[in-house]
């Protein structure tokens, strides 16, 4: 790489000073051959006021190092550079740290990519040359002095041909490597034969260590402090040798994390395995035991076989599963498609799979003596949600779809009172079943699961299928319901719509409000109004009602609790309300001379400002009203949101229409089957070519958030499903999850690593979720656990096995 592209990646310093990695990265892609000054990156990228702040840094920044941020040009993920900052300064940092870097084990994949810069932009800096001397001897032993010399100076900027010869020196006189005919070799001594035949004292205290005796026996037996016998153990070993197999040793324990059994079961060393901890003072790697052995292929050897057995692990469909009840029982629900199953209408079939794999092991077993103590594991696990006495639900969020998670928000916020799920359940039963949802009674649980948390302020989840708002007066709610009623009416008439309001069950409500029903009875047995209001009361509504064309439900029914206490529920009858002029609904109370009660909302928001926040909305509607899939003025665009509790009057600008049209013409123009991420999508020609159609779509948007706007109507058309992960959103025509959009990644790919999958999941979606091995295979991915790679299935796995054995045989 020349001079002029080194100087030109540098530009990727400015990410530090909060610039865009992805505009950087296309001027970089479009001129790397050429310097690049601000009139290359404004002609690339436009003249917007963003991008010429972007081309002004560029004329004035420290070009005197390398940010981590330049291997994003060298295609290393922003995760992964994210993770490299807490480490490490900058790139020059990592340079010269290579050891440290190296020993954080990163994906095989990631290491190759930052040798690659390194190595593209000369910072190949030596941090350790007598480590780095030492592994190219073992490497090449034998090596003659020149060749080694060459290749040295030749890798490493930094290191001087004084250097080498003193380094070289020092390694000879401490007996780490020896000269003979053929170049140099490592000392090939072993540890214990080099300590045990040693005159010198120190040597075998060291010996002792190694052997496993402690620092205060060794002081005990010759009379010194166990802070002593450390600094001496520590000193001496800086004068030892380099031993056989040591380079070997110090790989595999800077890497891996072994136990004492690992290290029998491997045949290692003791001796110079507790050697090699006490020179390097390596600190604990993250991998450990597993990983070595799917790392180097040795599942199926002798020892990888014992292993697994003696830790009661198993190998199933690529996924490798720790040996027990909980871990078989899920992996067979998810194997056998079940997403919701009585426990005791499935025992059979599952003890059935246990046999199928050769488990013999009876806590796996279900058997009648301990199914109630394996019911009670399940309800402890969080992949299963208890119906009922023996019923469960599979809890899978990932294979939700974006719509009913969405529909089903939108019923919470929208709840006010006391309750049935089934409300929800009746109005979306398809939506429910396409999410294996097969009732009321399972998707009470599953709602509890997922939004107990979110509205912990707001929901009480009473008992299956019911829920209420906090501390809500439950006597007062099904009260307040006899003034919506026609009056009078039959007792079953009200119950039918206590029922067509809540889904609560019709005997329940009968039976629970009974004292309820009967206070409001007159003497023909129907519910009635008898006490009527006075002239006065009238007289006081009327003031309050005559200079009001539309008012908010909640503002409403807080007045009338102020001013007519006990008596307010007569005056919430929507009937009462008629004889005054004015129609109720859930939303708002408005006066009779208009047709519904978007005409009524739509006129006030005529005469207010063009800027409006949830509380001035308020007054005339709830903000659900103007903002939720559930109500038909979603259509109106009356209101659109521009940022946090700030909404544009569109009524008051007369852009509706405008925005109607906006709002069709994205629906119109987005592809069916396809997953847009708004940020790209605001920057695709698709949408310019949206906003050339029409002017005055710019005069809108670019005055407030586009961003805020588009997602507003985007969310609010019911044309879209939409995922909101983080800061990223992301829509589509189509079902819309998390398993869709993997397989998406999986149907182009076939294969890919675990690694790269997370890189395009952010680089094509912004989605930083990670997915594990055992969610993916739930998915239906092969996910082998000697591979860090995952196979659209079995066969893609076979496939590639087979091409890999005939290349090796040299087919």
């Amino acid at each position: 790489m020349n001079q002029i592209q080194k100087q030109n990646i540098k530009l990727l310093n400015l990410v530090e000073y909060g610039f865009s990695f992805r505009q950087i990265q296309r001027v970089l892609l479009n001129s790397i051959n050429t310097p690049i000054y601000k009139e290359e990156i404004i002609q690339c990228l436009g003249n917007t006021p963003s991008i010429i702040k972007l081309a002004n840094a560029s004329m004035n920044f420290d070009r005197s190092y390398f940010s981590l941020w330049c291997l994003i040009y060298f295609d290393v993920n922003f995760i992964t550079i994210e993770k490299l900052k807490k480490n490490f300064k900058s790139l020059d940092d990592l340079a010269l740290r290579k050891d440290f870097f190296d020993s954080l084990s990163y994906q095989v994949e990631t290491s190759k990519r930052v040798k690659i810069a390194l190595d593209e932009l000369s910072l190949n800096y030596c941090s350790n040359l007598k480590n780095e001397l030492l592994n190219e001897i073992s490497e090449n032993e034998p090596i003659q002095n020149n060749r080694l010399k060459i290749k040295i100076l030749n890798k490493y900027s930094n290191v001087t041909s004084q250097l080498f010869d003193e380094t070289i020196d020092y390694l000879l006189s401490g007996r780490k490597i020896i000269l003979c005919l053929e170049g140099y070799r490592i000392s090939q001594v072993t540890v214990t034969d080099y300590l045990k035949n040693s005159d010198i004292d120190k040597d075998l205290i060291v010996l002792r260590k190694c052997q496993g005796e402690s620092l205060e026996k060794i002081g005990q037996e010759k009379g010194l402090t166990r802070e002593r016998i450390r600094q001496i153990i520590n000193n001496r070993i800086k004068s030892l040798p380099i031993f056989y197999d040591e380079i070997k040793y110090y790989g595999m324990l800077s890497s891996y994390k072994f136990t004492s059994y690992d290290i029998n079961l491997l045949n290692l060393d003791s001796c110079l395995v507790e050697y090699i901890y006490l020179k390097y003072k390596i600190d604990t790697p993250e991998k450990d035991m597993l990983d070595y052995l799917r790392d180097n292929k040795l599942y199926e050897t002798s020892i990888g076989k014992k292993y697994l057995g003696d830790n009661k692990l198993i190998e199933i469909d690529g996924e490798l599963l720790k040996i027990n009840f909980i871990n078989l029982f899920y992996k067979f629900i998810v194997k056998s498609n079940i997403f919701s199953f009585k426990f005791n209408n499935i025992i059979d079939k599952y003890n059935k799979f246990i046999n199928s794999l050769n488990i013999f092991d009876s806590d796996c077993k279900v058997t009648e003596e301990d199914k109630i103590v394996k019911m009670r594991k399940l309800e402890n696990h969080k992949n299963f949600l208890c119906v009922s006495r023996d019923k469960f639900v599979v809890f899978q969020e990932d294979k939700l779809s974006s719509e009913f998670i969405e529909r089903l928000k939108d019923y919470l916020d929208t709840v006010d009172g006391y309750c049935s799920v089934k409300y929800f359940f009746n109005q979306y039963k398809l939506l429910c079943e396409k999410n294996h949802i097969n009732d009321e009674f399972e998707l009470f649980v599953l709602c509890k699961k997922l939004f107990c948390e979110l509205y912990k302020d707001k929901i009480d989840f009473i008992r299956n299928p019911v829920i209420c708002i906090k501390n809500i007066n439950k006597d007062e709610y099904i009260e307040e319901m006899i003034s919506d009623m026609t009056l009078p009416c039959t007792v079953d008439e009200f119950i039918d719509y206590v029922y067509f309001k809540t889904a609560l069950n019709k005997k329940s409500v009968s039976l629970k409000f009974s004292h309820i029903i009967n206070k409001y009875k007159n003497k023909e047995g129907l519910l009635s109004l008898d006490c009527d209001y006075t002239d006065d009361e009238a007289e006081l509504l009327i003031d309050y009602l005559e200079d009001k064309e539309c008012i908010g439900y909640t503002l409403f029914e807080l007045n009338m609790k102020k001013m007519f206490k006990d008596k307010y529920s007569i005056f919430m009858n929507a009937n009462i309300l008629k004889r005054f002029n004015f129609n109720k609904t859930n939303t708002s109370v408005y006066h009779s001379k208009y047709s519904n009660r978007i005409e009524a909302v739509k006129n006030c928001l005529s005469e207010m400002d063009l800027i409006l926040t949830t509380s001035m909305i308020e007054k005339i509607c709830k903000i659900e009203f103007l903002t939720y899939k559930v109500y038909d003025a979603i259509n109106e665009c009356l209101v659109i949101k521009i940022g946090n509790n700030k909404f544009l009057n569109m009524v008051a600008r007369n852009e509706q229409e405008l925005m109607i049209n906006l709002k069709e013409k994205i629906l119109d123009s987005c592809e069916e089957i396809r997953i847009y991420v708004l940020n790209e999508f605001l920057e695709s020609n698709l949408f310019k070519d949206i906003l050339n159609s029409n002017i005055l779509y710019k005069d809108v948007l670019y005055s407030y958030d586009i961003k805020e706007i588009i997602k507003f109507l985007i969310s609010t058309s019911f044309g879209f499903n939409t995922i909101i992960q983080g800061d990223t959103f992301i829509f589509s025509k189509s079902e819309l999850s998390f398993e869709i959009i993997i397989s998406s990644i999986m149907n182009e790919y076939e294969i890919i690593g675990t690694n790269e999958l997370k890189e395009v999941l952010y680089e094509k979606f912004g989605i930083t979720k990670s997915f594990t091995n055992s969610e993916l295979a739930n998915m239906g991915y092969y996910c082998p656990y000697t591979s860090e790679k995952i196979y659209l299935s079995k066969e893609y796995y076979e496939l590639e096995m087979e091409e890999l054995l005939n290349e090796n045989n040299g087919s």
